[in-house]
C-alpha cells in the first residue's frame, strides 16, 4: 500500500528584514515560497549547521525558493515591487545578512511543530 502526506511540496513562510536606511531602520516583511525538504535533509541541516552537500546558503536558497508574496524591498526601474525571478531574488541576497535570515526562517518553517527553535530547546 502506498502512502502520501496531506500537505504540499511547497511551503509559504514569513521573513522579516530590519534594515538601516540612512539614520533609521525600515522593516520589510514578506513571504517566501519554497520547496519542502524531507526529514533526513532537515536533520542534517539542523545538526551540522551547514547546507546540504557543497552548496552555500545562497545557492541552497536559490535552489529551494520558488516565489515571494508581499515584498517591497526589490524594486523595478519604475519603483514597483519586482515580481519574483532568480535575478530579483539574487539581488535581495546581496544585502549582508539577508540570506542567513531567510535561511533561518526556512528552517523554522520546514520543521513540524515549533520549527527549528523547538528542536533546539530539546
Amino acid at each position: 500500500m502506498a502512502f502520501k502526506l496531506a500537505i504540499g511540496d511547497i511551503i509559504d513562510f514569513p521573513v522579516h528584514l530590519k534594515l538601516r536606511d540612512g539614520g533609521s531602520f525600515k522593516d520589510f516583511k514578506f513571504s517566501l515560497l519554497a520547496k519542502r525538504i524531507d526529514s533526513a535533509q532537515a536533520n542534517e541541516l539542523m545538526t551540522s549547521g551547514t547546507t546540504l552537500g557543497d552548496l552555500t546558503i545562497d545557492e541552497f536558497l536559490r535552489e529551494k525558493v520558488t516565489g515571494w508574496r508581499g515584498q517591497a524591498l526589490v524594486l523595478t526601474e519604475d519603483n514597483q515591487p519586482a515580481p519574483y525571478s532568480v535575478e530579483a531574488f539574487s539581488s535581495l541576497q546581496e544585502l549582508p545578512g539577508a540570506s542567513l535570515t531567510m535561511y533561518q526562517a526556512y528552517l523554522n518553517a520546514v520543521v513540524a511543530s515549533n520549527g527549528a527553535k523547538g528542536v533546539q530547546k530539546n
